[in-house]
């Protein structure tokens, strides 16, 4: 992988954990930094699995898409369940 296309990785996560952000209520666990960090390594997932097509920098963006939207929407929804799950002091 070159540079350029972990910067591709890396917007595009980034992208995809800002909308999600703004999308799913209550809050990500980690905020905006880890549903990046997590979206990125949806992606690494979904390229090794998913179809090449279509790519810019070499890196395939519909797979990157998907992955991180699939693993920041599982973050938020496990950071939501969570909070009715515990005990008020």
């Amino acid at each position: 992988m070159t540079v350029v296309g972990f910067f591709v990785y890396l917007i595009t996560s980034a992208i995809i954990a800002f909308i999600v952000d703004r999308v799913v209520p209550g809050r990500i666990p980690g905020g905006f930094v880890a549903a990046t960090i997590v979206g990125c390594i949806g992606g690494v997932i979904a390229v090794k699995l998913g179809p090449p097509e279509p790519s810019i920098a070499g890196v395939a963006i519909l797979p990157v898409a998907m992955g991180s939207l699939i693993m920041v929407v599982m973050l938020a929804l496990m950071g939501n369940s969570q909070k009715r799950y515990r005990k008020k002091a």
